[in-house]
């Protein structure tokens, strides 16, 4: 398992890469307009990270999709795998909607089955 806020500390070095993969071709501006209009919309108009500061950069908040789904990595052996793209990537340099998807958590489903495997 990979947290998430270190996959994306570590794909923070390369600054080309980080913006196409999590920022795409959107301006500061546009942002901005995204959060603003997103903060009008229940639930989010009431969730904490709108509310408890006024001063958080809109243009620097990168709004990142959860995605969870099987995947046979070896024969007859399914993993269901988690992974993490942000919702601007996809107007970046990659069209692939594969390419920007990071998977952070793997889970043998034989694990899955039982009360206590996480």
């Amino acid at each position: 398992m990979l947290l998430p806020h270190e996959v994306l500390d570590a794909l923070s070095d390369d600054p080309m890469a980080f913006n196409s993969l999590f920022l795409g071709s959107t301006t500061p501006e546009s942002r901005i307009r995204f959060w603003q209009h997103i903060k009008g919309l229940a639930p989010w108009s009431q969730h904490p990270v709108f509310n408890e500061n006024d001063n958080i950069p809109l243009d620097y908040v990168i709004p990142l999709c959860i995605h969870g789904d099987g995947a046979q990595m070896f024969r007859e052996q399914d993993v269901f795998v988690f992974s993490m793209s942000s919702l601007f990537g996809s107007t970046g340099l990659l069209e692939d909607v594969l390419l920007f998807k990071f998977p952070f958590c793997m889970v043998p489903e034989f694990h899955m089955r039982s009360d206590n495997a996480f």
